[in-house]
């Protein structure tokens, strides 16, 4: 036999080792005020402490919270995980909070600070100019953070009109800005924004 058929072999066997290995890893549980307490530690990082269905306690002395949703439901489906590190590798999720309104106040106020850092979008108030060129358009506006220029990829495509009635929109590093929808902006504005509707 070659070393050539004992190739499939040794990839099944390498796939089935990295299926348990996923199994093996911690289940993500459904986090709420009953089982779980966010507070923040010593050195300023949000920690939190998870209750399992045997009454054991379990500390996180450090958390990251991802939005599931980020735009539209802000609040809702928090993903709660381990950091990354080089000891265990990539961060797993421990769970997911539902609602983060449901919890105590403080924690609220506390999740919410952290995840305003993380997930800081400038809100677009005034666009002195927008300029197409090689179907990119390049925009200078005044937002809640200052005068920002930036480029849009595809306006038709990159610019959202969300739910509430906001627009989103995508620049071509990745970042986001929104505006809280048209008639919040002057005349001038509006009418470089509508062009793309």
């Amino acid at each position: 036999m070659s070393n050539l058929d004992n190739k499939p072999i040794a990839a099944a066997e390498s796939d089935e080792a990295l299926v348990d290995a996923l199994f093996a890893k911690r289940e993500s549980i459904d986090l709420n005020p009953n089982n779980t307490r966010f507070f923040q530690s010593e050195g300023g990082l949000v920690s939190m402490e998870l209750t399992n269905k045997n009454g054991e306690k379990e500390e996180f002395e450090r958390v990251i919270i991802l939005r599931t949703y980020p735009v539209t439901n802000p609040d809702e489906f928090l993903s709660i995980r381990t950091p990354d590190s080089r000891s265990s590798g990539k961060g797993v999720e421990v769970g997911i909070v539902r609602n983060i309104n449901d919890f105590p106040k403080e924690q609220v106020t506390l999740v919410n600070e952290e995840l305003d850092r993380r997930y800081f979008i400038p809100q677009i108030t005034h666009v002195y100019s927008i300029k197409e060129k090689h179907g990119r358009s390049y925009w200078d506006s005044e937002t809640t953070s200052g005068r920002r220029n930036f480029i849009v990829n595809n306006p038709y495509s990159d610019i959202r009109i969300l739910e509430d009635g906001r627009l989103l929109v995508e620049d071509i590093d990745g970042s986001n800005y929104t505006i809280n929808g048209l008639a919040s902006l002057d005349k001038f504005s509006q009418k470089k924004v509508e062009s793309f509707f």
